[in-house]
This record gives C-alpha cells, sequence and structure tokens, in this order.
C-alpha cells in the first residue's frame, strides 16, 4: 500500500474515532431512589426511600443543570407505581424547602405521584446537590437533586416499585431556563441534547428477611448461648 493511501486510511480511521467519542458523548435523565433495595425487619414495618432526578454525564459531556447553562430545575415531577407484591405506599414527604411553589399530589397504597415547582423570585431555582434546608443527607449529590421521600409499610412479599414521570403528557420537569422538558428526549439545539427521563424507568425493591435467615439467626442465639452455659 501506498503512503498516499496509508494517510488517507489513517485519516479515515481518526475521523471514525472523532465521531465515535463524539456520539458516546450524551446527557440522560432518569428518576432515581437512594437505593436499589430495602429490607424492614419484618412485615409491617416502614422504610423511608428518597427519590431524586439523576442527570448521567458520559464521554465528557458537561451538566445542562449547571447554574451557568439552565440553571437547576424550575419543577420536577414523578410517580411511584406499586407492582408485584403486597407492600403499601403508606406517605409522601415532598422537599418544600426548595420546591416553594405550587404543587400537587396523590397517595394511594399502589401509587404516590406528585409535582413540585420552584418558588417566584427571589427564590432560588432547586440546584444539584440540594439538601432541603440541609435536612437532608445527599451523599450521592453528583448530579442529583432532591425532590421528597416516600414512606413505605413492606409487606411478607417482596415488592417491586417503578419510578417514572409523573404522567405521559409531560411539562412536570423543567429546566430552570429554558424550561426544556426532562421528561423527553431533545435532540436539537445539538448543544442542549438529552435523553428525557421517560426513556429510563428505573425500580427497587422492598423485601422483608426470608423465614431462612431467621432460623440462621436463632441458630446463631442458640449457639452462643449454649457455649455460654458451658463455660
Amino acid at each position: 500500500m501506498s503512503k498516499f493511501k496509508l494517510v488517507i486510511v489513517a485519516a479515515t480511521v481518526a475521523l471514525g474515532l472523532g465521531i465515535v467519542q463524539h456520539a458516546s458523548a450524551a446527557v440522560t435523565y432518569r428518576y432515581v431512589s437512594d437505593q436499589p433495595t430495602y429490607t424492614a425487619p419484618s412485615a409491617g414495618a416502614s422504610v423511608t426511600v428518597q427519590l431524586f432526578l439523576q442527570e448521567t454525564l458520559t464521554g465528557g459531556s458537561t451538566s445542562l443543570l449547571a447554574p451557568a447553562r439552565e440553571n437547576g430545575v424550575g419543577a420536577l415531577g414523578l410517580r411511584v407505581t406499586r407492582g408485584a407484591g403486597n407492600s403499601i405506599l403508606s406517605a409522601l414527604n415532598q422537599d418544600f424547602t426548595d420546591f416553594s411553589g405550587p404543587e400537587q399530589h396523590s397517595v394511594a397504597a399502589g401509587l404516590i405521584s406528585f409535582t413540585e415547582a420552584a418558588g417566584l423570585p427571589p427564590a432560588q431555582n432547586p440546584q444539584i446537590g440540594n439538601t432541603a434546608g440541609g435536612t437532608v443527607s445527599n451523599p450521592a449529590a453528583n448530579g442529583r437533586i432532591y425532590m421528597g421521600s416516600i414512606t413505605i409499610t413492606a409487606g411478607s412479599q417482596a415488592t417491586t416499585f417503578t419510578i417514572a414521570p409523573y404522567d405521559a403528557f409531560g411539562g412536570n420537569s423543567l429546566s430552570g431556563k429554558n424550561f426544556y422538558d426532562l421528561d423527553f428526549t431533545q435532540t436539537s439545539p445539538a448543544a442542549d441534547a438529552y435523553t428525557g427521563a421517560n426513556q429510563n424507568p428505573t425500580t427497587f425493591t422492598v423485601q422483608v428477611p426470608e423465614p431462612a435467615s431467621f432460623g440462621i439467626i436463632g441458630a446463631t442465639i442458640a449457639l452462643g448461648l449454649l457455649r455460654r452455659r458451658r463455660v
């Protein structure tokens, strides 16, 4: 192969790699819980689940919600739906410190949904890493905006819950400057492109220890007592 052809091939490969690298840069939104699994001590006991909007950056992309760009969010909303299992959605605690504007909510055993908005000026838009005025710990603040928490009463069966946008019509989760709808994928303008939360529903599970686990615990306690008596 001639040197000229080698140069052409090398340039083509380099261009292709550049395209791949550029294409891999992306901003993605989804709603998440602070843990994937919650274990209650027994059926009837309660667990608390923190809820967030998660902004994920890949391929060298930068935060769309940064103060210098979209300046956080103007409003957020989501729904939590119960799947198979018998745990119960029992309470909602919204972040009214960071979201002091209009809100709406619904609480039922199988579905909790809510929306909340930033307050009017001089109130600030909620930003990534917010903590509800310092009352909520947000150790995984990177890319996350805290929205509130829910209480779930554990049943006797492991129960899976899905977190998804508030509804199919959108308009509930908006960026703070241009009011981009974060539930729907946006491709234009290209500089502000992202994948919407409706493409990425997430789940978490609430469970109680298996009966076998109680048996192991009981056997361990009994063995410990036996050893103490022998001593």
